[in-house]
């Protein structure tokens, strides 16, 4: 009796022996595969609240009425010299010239005429008189233009224009003195007129009635 006993306890860890050997490297990976599974420790986030920005800032634009004021004002008020000088035509003993006018048609206009080389006035002009008288022919010249207003400063003077007189093929030769010019009344009154014309010296008469 004993004996059997003892077979059937052999016969039964012989069996639980096999299955050991048979299903224990299962076990073991079963075990490593829930293992690699456990998830990992993660890292800890944290959030540092954010500190409020500056408002901001509104960019205008400068007012630049006033400064655009200033400027034109400025400009207004630089004084120069007659603009667009030029030689309109051209004859044995005078030649006329134009530039740009300014002011309505009561306005005269009055200029001086110099030569550029010698710098020695020549005549004066205006804007009823624009022709430059007493020329020799066949000359060339060189001439610029002031306001008569800015005498006796040539600081504002105009471009300089060149030109050259043409001969003389007149039968008879001119009188030494040029025609009088810009003549004007001055004065009236009851018994005598006052006249003023151009020349040299700028001559100025009284007619008795």
């Amino acid at each position: 009796m004993l004996f059997r006993y003892r077979k059937k306890f052999f016969r039964a860890a012989i069996v639980l022996l096999a299955l050991l050997l048979a299903f224990g490297p299962l076990l073991d990976s079963s075990r490593t595969y829930a293992a690699e599974q456990e998830p990992a420790d993660q890292p800890i986030v944290t959030f540092q609240p954010e500190e409020p920005s500056d408002p901001p800032v509104e960019l205008t634009q400068p007012d630049n009425e006033a400064t655009d004021a200033a400027i034109l004002s400025s400009d207004s008020d630089v004084k120069s010299g007659p603009t667009n000088l030029a030689v309109a035509e051209v004859y044995h003993n005078r030649a006329v010239i134009k530039w740009d006018l300014v002011g309505d048609e009561t306005d005269p206009n009055n200029i001086d005429i110099w030569n550029a080389d010698t710098g020695k006035w020549i005549t004066y002009g205006s804007r009823w008189n624009m022709t430059i008288t007493g020329l020799e022919p066949e000359t060339t010249y060189r001439v610029f233009i002031t306001w008569d207003k800015d005498r006796p400063s040539l600081d504002y003077k105009s471009n300089i224009v060149t030109f050259t007189t043409l001969a003389d093929t007149s039968e008879y030769k001119d009188p030494p003195l040029s025609p009088p010019s810009y003549l004007k009344i001055i004065d009236i009154t009851d018994q005598d007129v006052t006249l003023n014309w151009g020349s040299a010296l700028r001559q100025q008469v009284m007619i008795c009635m």
